[in-house]
């Protein structure tokens, strides 16, 4: 048990806890299929959008603070089963310092996840499908709307006064949460609502003509807010959502 703590892996449940293999993320959370997860944003001591990732896990606030306290780190991973029980959480330093992050190139892929309203591990094993190298991200979209990026929120920028995100058909992002409050606070309005491909080509279009803004960032818990540079258009032919 000490060893394991040791290592920044830690249960409330004891006899749960598996062993530290080194990976990353992704490898901590695919270690316990078909759970809720959530991975947390510590910056100077806080949990970032606490109330939303107890939400997610269907736990107190308390319980989520007992756990990052326990594993310390910047980026906390931490998963919870059907009866609301953590059974795991594992920290890392994290490799995005909490400002701006540079301009993604992000792709375009014909898809969606069947459950986004739960944040589940399988996620994390049926998203590969749609991972591409060459991108820093990839974007789903289905019957011409964008929906969310695999890890991350849309938002586009219009005329420099509106934002859109999507809200049907994604997850509800911590990050997005966050961001969202701060643009209302800083007097932009805030529109959550499909985003059709073709609005957002046409008014960059448009804005590039007009010599106004139009912009596509994208949100989540660890890298917070970052913009978007590139888009690729790259569809699957296969279709269908994953499972």
């Amino acid at each position: 048990m000490l060893t394991l703590i040791l290592l920044g892996v830690w249960s409330e449940a004891g006899h749960r806890i598996i062993a530290n293999d080194g990976g990353g993320p992704r490898a901590f959370v695919e270690a316990f299929p078909g759970v809720r997860y959530t991975v947390v944003r510590v910056y100077e001591g806080a949990v970032l959008g606490l109330p939303l990732h107890a939400a997610r896990l269907g736990v107190s606030e308390e319980r989520v603070l007992r756990a990052v306290r326990r594993v310390g780190g910047d980026l906390v991973a931490i998963v919870s089963d059907e009866e609301n029980d953590l059974l795991c959480a594992k920290s890392w330093a994290s490799s995005s310092p909490l400002r701006m992050r540079k301009p993604m190139r992000v792709g375009l892929r014909e898809g969606r996840r069947l459950a986004p309203d739960v944040k589940n591990t399988s996620w994390a094993i049926s998203r590969r499908r749609y991972e591409d190298n060459s991108t820093d991200e990839t974007i789903l979209c289905w019957k011409g709307e964008m929906l969310e990026g695999l890890v991350s929120n849309v938002c586009a920028v219009f005329d420099a006064t509106t934002i859109v995100s999507p809200k049907d058909g994604v997850l509800e992002g911590v990050g997005l949460a966050m961001a969202l409050d701060a643009a209302r606070t800083l007097g932009l309005r805030v529109e959550r609502r499909s985003l059709r491909c073709e609005e957002v080509f046409s008014a960059a279009a448009a804005a590039k003509a007009a010599a106004t803004t139009t912009e596509l960032f994208l949100t989540n818990a660890n890298f917070l807010v970052a913009p978007v540079a590139e888009i690729h258009e790259n569809p699957r032919e296969d279709g269908g959502p994953p499972s």
